[in-house]
């Protein structure tokens, strides 16, 4: 796992390096202190849609943590009540050992009744979760404590402030991991954990702000969620001649073969895999990574991002003046092609030539105005509330089958007679409104359960016609819903949330 810890210093204003960033390291879980948020700015404006993000910003719009965790890892958060910025998660490793990570952050000031209720809040999750790994980082500003030799050497903050978060990490046994400056000459930036073992790099990378990143590489593997394959067609490269061909010979076994008295089921089952059958031979595929790519990010851009990551090692290493000129010099230059490029893109979203596929443009618009903030903590029927997700499925479960009675009594239905209205005439398919329907078929829409793109109905609407025409024909004279293809009578349901 990589693990980015970051102090921002707003991150909105940085979005645009941020996204680089993500795409240089792709980094497991950002760790982020001095967000600076509020409840007006979507996680989904600054991250990349493969993440999910777990704020606590504050009221005055300064300060504020998060967790942004890459979303194919499972993980629960730990509600905690005490009033520090601080937000701690639970993922699982193997063998069901549980890895905790917290973000904490505390303001430069002298209260020591807020670190207590920090260290008190730590002390609280360890002891709770007595075997699982455990991960603190954040920005602590505690520049008074030598890590190397864990003595308080500086007077800037009251002795017993720093000697209150030594005793936390001797008391549940944190090894703090951060032996360089982040600021200036102080380590401000702390990652504590209490598996030193599990940690195999921890170093420093090009800052967003006045703090150095701090990067770490661990070998723990936490379980994930089974990336579903998405397979997409490039349909610039198939061969739409063939396609007709093929469909058209089978367009006239399938005339010949069938009846509109014919079984619906294997009339189904032909149309299907033929038409499955033509994709794969007619239109080229390929996998989709499950790995998000800024699409902005040009090779100007990644180029200067590894100038500025040699600039910076090179400064780091020689200490000269001139070296670390030069580095402040690419990192201004690396941040104004970053915001270039993502301004160019945006532009290009919403110039007047994207009208012709408005698509590109609202998924661009929505995506930043959509965070998914996941199931909030639900109160069973016994008046207790839970966060876990087994627990909040079993109660969401709960609420939707009990609205449904399975076993309705039909006699204390009502009988409300015959029918006053005439009997209809039969229904006929006409080949016309059947040809009109597949030709206006929205190529971009996503296919249903049989796995049948609507483009592939839409180039072949001419020679799909008589066949859909004849079987929706028979499925209307056979009125037989159990004996239709059961696809037809699927679909995917999920339950939407409405706001009263």
């Amino acid at each position: 796992m990589k693990i980015l810890n970051i102090n921002f210093q707003s991150v909105k204003n940085k979005k645009e390096e941020l996204g680089n960033l993500i795409d240089s390291v792709d980094p497991s879980i950002i760790i982020g202190t001095e967000t600076w948020l509020n409840s007006s700015v979507y996680s989904s404006e600054i991250f990349p849609p493969s993440y999910e993000v777990i704020r606590k910003d504050r009221k005055d719009g300064y300060g504020g943590v998060l967790l942004a965790i890459r979303k194919d890892y499972v993980f629960d958060r730990i509600e905690t009540v005490e009033d520090v910025e601080s937000v701690f998660v639970k993922l699982t490793l193997d063998k069901n050992t549980a890895l905790i990570v917290g973000s904490l952050y505390r303001p430069p000031n002298n209260n020591l009744e807020y670190l207590e209720k920090m260290c008190s809040q730590i002390e609280e999750i360890a002891t709770k979760f007595r075997n699982a790994v455990v991960w603190i980082s954040g920005d602590l500003n505690l520049p008074d404590i030598n890590w190397t030799t864990l003595t308080i050497d500086g007077h800037q903050y009251p002795l017993s402030l720093n000697q209150r978060f030594l005793d936390l990490h001797s008391d549940i046994g944190l090894e703090q991991m951060v032996l360089f400056p982040t600021r200036r000459d102080n380590t401000l930036d702390l990652f504590s954990t209490n598996r030193p073992s599990l940690v195999s790099r921890c170093t420093a990378l090009p800052a967003l702000g006045d703090h150095e990143l701090v990067f770490v590489e661990s070998s723990v593997t936490p379980k994930r969620r089974k990336p579903v394959p998405h397979k997409i067609f490039l349909w610039k490269n198939a061969n739409i001649d063939n396609m007709k061909e093929e469909c058209l010979v089978f367009q006239n076994q399938f005339t010949t073969k069938y009846t509109t008295s014919s079984p619906i089921q294997p009339m189904w089952a032909d149309i299907k895999t033929c038409l499955l059958n033509i994709l794969d031979r007619g239109v080229p595929s390929k996998v989709a990574t499950t790995r998000y790519n800024q699409p902005w990010i040009t090779k100007q851009v990644k180029r200067l991002t590894r100038q500025k990551t040699r600039s910076f090692n090179k400064a780091r290493h020689s200490k000269k003046p001139k070296d670390f000129e030069r580095y402040k010099v690419l990192k201004t230059t690396c941040r104004s092609a970053c915001k270039k490029a993502y301004n160019d893109y945006v532009t290009n979203i919403i110039s007047p030539e994207s009208s012709s596929n408005p698509k590109r443009f609202w998924s661009f618009i929505n995506s930043k105005k959509c965070d998914n903030a996941g199931v909030s903590p639900l109160k069973a029927s016994n008046g207790i509330s839970y966060s876990d997700s087994t627990t909040k499925a079993n109660i969401l479960n709960d609420q939707f089958s009990s609205v449904f009675n399975m076993n309705e009594d039909e006699t204390t239905i009502k009988d409300k007679g015959s029918s006053p209205h005439s009997v209809m005439d039969p229904i006929i398919i006409h080949p016309d409104g059947i040809h009109k329907l597949l030709a206006g078929l929205q190529i971009h829409k996503a296919c249903g359960p049989d796995e049948i793109p609507t483009r592939l109905l839409k180039v072949l609407a001419d020679e799909l016609t008589p066949v859909i025409s004849l079987f929706f024909q028979a499925s209307l004279n056979q009125g037989a819903p159990r004996d239709h293809p059961r696809r037809l009578e699927e679909s995917q349901c999920c339950a939407s949330f409405q706001k009263r």
